[in-house]
């Protein structure tokens, strides 16, 4: 084992990875509602939190929460590589690596959203 992984953890980071254990069992059993109050909580402990931010917008997708779910994609994608919303300039840079290819379905999304909340209008 790593001195890293010995460490002591302070209560916030216990807090991030027992938050973080439950979100994933909520994802699992598709209890999506409860998976979303637990990703809010994730991103209220650390608003750095790409990654919650991330899937907190696909699971307010996933609930129709189009708004929401808009906001935080996109955000989501401005912190990855601004600027947006210039997916060809703003997409990392290696065309074939897993960063890119989630950042186009994240963009993806954003653009399906995008119309849906335009609709509501």
């Amino acid at each position: 084992m790593t001195a890293e992984a010995l460490a002591t953890a302070d209560t916030r980071q216990t807090l991030m990875r027992m938050a973080t254990n439950l979100k994933r069992l909520y994802v699992r059993s598709r209890s999506f509602p409860q998976a979303l109050d637990i990703t809010h909580f994730l991103v209220a402990l650390d608003e750095t939190a790409t990654i919650e931010l991330r899937d907190r917008g696909l699971l307010a997708y996933q609930l129709k929460r189009f708004p929401a779910a808009l906001h935080d994609l996109e955000r989501y994608l401005q912190l990855l590589s601004p600027p947006f919303p210039t997916p060809a300039a703003a997409a990392p840079a290696d065309d074939d690596s897993e960063d890119r290819k989630e950042y186009e379905q994240i963009w993806e999304h954003v653009k399906t959203l995008r119309r849906r909340v335009a609709g509501y209008n």
